[in-house]
């Protein structure tokens, strides 16, 4: 049972996975500083002055004279910040996804420091921090979301799941997701594509199990309040579920 009401779906692709060595904020902006435009510029214009000291490779000096223009001709926006909070999300997201989970927290912070008055700042901060199992401060951030938000977003309430998992506590997970076993089969969150519906049922699963209220593997109807019941639904809206079928094992075995 122990490895059981452990168990939880974080990490679903590998480069959502915290890594060893995360950069801190000061390395990240020091080892971004070297990747500045101005900085090619400046390398390009001293090949140059230095293949101009001779006059034997003209065609060598026009391709790099090429080079150059075409760097100062590009677009400054593309590697321009962004300058509201729909678009430090949008930062935020990527980077999220991309598993550079330092850009996405400082993505969010400033897009929070814009419209903290807006949800997807902390629904992203939230997110940021369940992959890295930072679930307290997970846990602040989709409680602040959800004071902002007007109608229930999912992704707050399966963030929440995720938060009372890994905490042991069903109470939180119950109280976030037991309203949605029903009517949701086609919900996925919009920024993860490894979060849907099938999560539902596999953190309420674990839940039940966390309350010992398993059900019967012959008895327990689909989506039946028990844990059973709970991983046949998920089971069937996808029959592959890794984690899923974790849990049918675990259950096979009590």
């Amino acid at each position: 049972m122990t490895a059981a009401l452990q168990f939880h779906r974080l990490g679903k692709r590998a480069n959502y996975r915290s890594k060893p060595g995360v950069k801190n904020n000061d390395q990240v902006k020091d080892e971004q500083s070297f990747l500045l435009w101005p900085g090619l510029v400046i390398l390009s214009e001293h090949a140059i002055m230095s293949r101009m000291k001779s006059k034997t490779r003209p065609l060598s000096l026009f391709i790099l004279v090429f080079f150059l223009l075409a760097i100062s001709c590009s677009n400054p926006s593309e590697s321009a910040p962004p300058t509201t909070a729909a678009g430090y999300c949008e930062q935020g997201w990527e980077a999220y996804r991309g598993g550079d989970f330092v850009l996405a927290l400082n993505s969010f912070n400033a897009a929070i420091g814009m419209a903290g008055n807006r949800a997807e700042g902390y629904i992203g901060k939230g997110w940021t921090y369940v992959r890295i199992e930072m679930f307290a401060n997970a846990y602040s951030a989709f409680f602040l979301a959800e004071d902002k938000v007007t109608t229930t977003d999912l992704r707050i309430n399966v963030g929440m799941g995720y938060v009372g998992v890994a905490l042991n506590d069903d109470a939180l997970i119950t109280d976030y997701l037991s309203s949605f076993t029903e009517g949701t089969d086609s919900w996925a969150h919009n920024e993860d594509p490894d979060v849907t519906a099938v999560d539902i049922h596999v953190l309420m699963a674990q839940a039940y199990m966390l309350q010992a209220v398993y059900g019967d593997e012959t008895a327990s109807a689909v989506n039946a309040p028990d844990a059973w019941g709970q991983v046949k639904k998920a089971l069937e809206l996808d029959p592959d579920d890794p984690e899923a079928l974790a849990l049918q094992s675990v259950l096979q075995e009590l």
